[in-house]
């Protein structure tokens, strides 16, 4: 797929993250830059994407909270 068709990759931020999640009945985290970012109180540079990390055991919950 190109970017014509998907639309201009823009990354989630933290709080988009947390409002997706927000009815997970598992533990998640943000990890990564953001985790950082979060740890210390302010943005220290522009991010390209957001990671975050779930357990393997509730992988199928993920993909079940995502598919909603």
């Amino acid at each position: 797929m190109s970017a014509d068709v998907l639309g201009r990759w823009v990354p989630d931020r933290p709080e988009d993250v947390a409002s997706v999640f927000a009815e997970a009945d598992f533990p998640w985290w943000i990890a990564g830059g953001y985790a950082i970012e979060l740890a210390v109180g302010r943005e220290l540079r522009a991010h390209g994407d957001l990671d975050v990390v779930v357990l393997w055991r509730d992988q199928a919950l993920v993909r079940e909270l995502l598919a909603t």
